[in-house]
């Protein structure tokens, strides 16, 4: 953190919104709380990189990245765009767009005649019922997945999520609707 660095409690966002939590260093200027901003973000963060990639371990990797750029950027945050929450959003996917641009890696799951998806044997440590979410999210794509975490996982709002990833509310409306039938059509029924 460089003395540059504006406090956020000087653009109007109060120290006890525990989404931007503040804490004073000096006199004259105020610093965020990384660390509180990491405990109270990290969650989401690595749920985000996780619905898109479907891997803990590179999850982690993302998340990581992310929050080293949010250190680095904090003194860009305007409250008066975007709550903060959104904003880490916003370079959680950012990250996730430099990561492949790097990699040139496509998502196995959206390759062509792949009809089943990949062993449930993968997710080891999770639970029955996250096993069957993981699946269903296997058979729509890396975008959709996206979409259906920021709805139903960070509880956002079409405009929020429009605002996130830059595009219209209304395609956002038509591409989660679309992506719920894909998953529906999936679903197991009990025996």
């Amino acid at each position: 953190m460089t003395e540059s660095t504006v406090g956020l409690k000087r653009r109007g966002v109060s120290e006890s919104d525990s989404q931007t939590a503040v804490k004073p260093t000096r006199k004259s200027a105020e610093t965020p709380d990384l660390e509180q901003l990491y405990r109270e973000n990290f969650r989401k963060v690595y749920n985000y990189a996780y619905y898109r990639l479907l891997d803990p371990a590179l999850a982690e990797d993302i998340t990581s990245i992310t929050f080293v750029k949010v250190a680095e950027k904090i003194h860009l945050f305007d409250p008066s765009k975007a709550s903060f929450s959104t904003w880490v959003i916003r370079i959680a996917h950012n990250t996730l767009i430099d990561y492949y641009r790097r990699r040139k890696v496509e998502s196995p799951l959206d390759e062509v005649g792949s009809d089943e998806p990949s062993s449930e044997d993968e997710y080891p440590e999770l639970d029955e019922r996250a096993k069957e979410v993981a699946r269903l999210l296997s058979y729509i794509s890396e975008e959709d997945r996206e979409l259906v975490y920021l709805k139903y996982y960070e509880d956002k709002r079409n405009v929020e999520i429009a605002r996130i990833l830059d595009m219209n509310p209304a395609t956002v409306s038509t591409r989660l609707y679309r992506a719920i039938a894909k998953m529906r059509k999936h679903v197991r029924q009990p025996s």
